[in-house]
């Protein structure tokens, strides 16, 4: 059974000596409209934004500094009414339609501040539709992994690992692709391509400052090319959609039935791909950067270097959210099939109702951060590359 205890919120705490500038940006900030002052974990009273307004109309004419300075002390309410973190959600429930309450402060069972329970998250508690604000995910080949870093739903820990397998393998198969061609124009033509793509892989001797510098530029734009293409026609980019889709959902409260959640954008500001955007943006403007300071022989000494790295900045601070949307848009995702859309929304569900009974969430750190699942990625990535590096030095491929 629920308690109070799961739904608590932190929030900042108000001293009694604290300015009410202070309180009111507190409380600007603040996901609630009442903030709690706090003596040594014990409760002294509680500053609304109706207290502040209240104090400033029966200060008319009032100096703006003097109303800034005033302490929190002159216009805190007290006594407060308590919850206690092992209260039932119908205990706090009365407790809230006794005293007219809009939050309230909860006590642990030492009687110290623990933190905030509100009228609306006690409500979603009630009616079973608390969810969690944020989410996190990956599209893994066995389906949907989605995460609020306490919880997790959908695929487990294998798809994370087959996930970093799978994007392993495609690189290396385009890679593999872009040396054929190389092999296929050297050994039909008098220009060297595959000698110099080999060269530019292993860094001996084809780099950005090398002659035939543009060719390598080129052969990586191939790769990478040849990498997206068959990330797009594999399914892991209409899971990607699907996942996409579940945490619109999730995140703007909507119900997840399939009618509801295929409308939702495929595109979400906290994708991976915009990392990956900036990281190619950063990459590209660095090396064209540090080429034509090299092909042109420039020594514009420090000043010319800052100027350069300020460019690259500006223009990625400008457009790596345009290029994430771009890439998630037309190569990342693509539209989810019913399968793969059912299989989100199942991935939703079994994680809101995890989440539902424990909102709180609370997990050590090193918790939290293996549910991001990256690590379980990077060591796909780390097994695949150890493989195919291994098959690649035995049969002469030049992977």
């Amino acid at each position: 059974m629920l308690t109070v205890r799961e739904l608590v919120k932190e929030s900042r705490c108000l001293a009694p000596d604290d300015g009410l500038g202070k309180a009111v940006e507190a409380l600007r900030n603040a996901t609630t409209s009442a903030l709690p002052v706090v003596v040594g974990g014990t409760v002294m009273g509680m500053v609304s934004e109706a207290d502040v307004i209240r104090y400033m109309e029966h200060s008319p004419g009032a100096d703006p500094e003097e109303l800034r300075t005033a302490a929190v002390a002159a216009i805190m309410h007290s006594p407060v009414y308590c919850l206690q973190a092992q209260d039932t959600l119908d205990e706090a429930a009365k407790t809230f339609e006794q005293c007219g309450l809009k939050v309230a402060p909860v006590l642990n069972e030492q009687g110290q501040y623990q933190g905030l329970l509100t009228r609306s998250d006690l409500m979603a508690a009630l009616f079973g539709t608390v969810a969690p604000s944020r989410i996190g995910g990956l599209a893994t080949p066995l389906g949907v992994y989605l995460t609020t870093g306490g919880q997790r739903g959908g695929a487990g820990d294998l798809g994370l690992v087959l996930t970093g397998v799978a994007l392993t393998l495609m690189y290396y198969l385009a890679r593999g692709a872009v040396n054929g061609l190389a092999w296929l124009v050297e050994r039909y033509s008098s220009f060297p391509l595959f000698t110099a793509k080999l060269a530019a892989d292993h860094g001996t001797g084809m780099g950005f400052f090398a002659p035939s510098y543009l060719w390598t530029l080129l052969l990586m734009a191939a790769e990478m090319g040849g990498f997206f293409l068959l990330l797009r026609l594999s399914p892991i980019s209409g899971i990607h959609a699907s996942e996409h889709q579940t945490v619109h959902a999730i995140e703007q409260g909507e119900e997840l039935i399939p009618e509801r959640v295929r409308l939702l954008p495929r595109v979400h500001p906290r994708c991976g791909t915009n990392m990956m955007a900036l990281a190619f943006i950063l990459l590209i403007g660095a090396s064209a950067f540090t080429t034509f300071m090299e092909r042109m022989a420039l020594q514009g000494g420090p000043g010319g270097v800052m100027l350069g790295i300020l460019i690259i900045f500006l223009a990625a601070s400008i457009a790596w959210r345009r290029l994430g949307a771009g890439l998630q848009r037309h190569i990342t995702t693509k539209q989810a099939t019913p399968r793969q859309l059912a299989n989100g929304i199942a991935a939703g569900k079994q994680l809101l109702a995890r989440y539902r009974e424990h909102p709180s969430g609370r997990v050590p750190a090193w918790r939290r951060l293996f549910n991001m699942g990256i690590a379980q990625v990077a060591i796909g990535f780390a097994a695949a590359t150890t493989v195919v590096d291994y098959l690649s030095h035995l049969l002469g491929l030049g992977l």
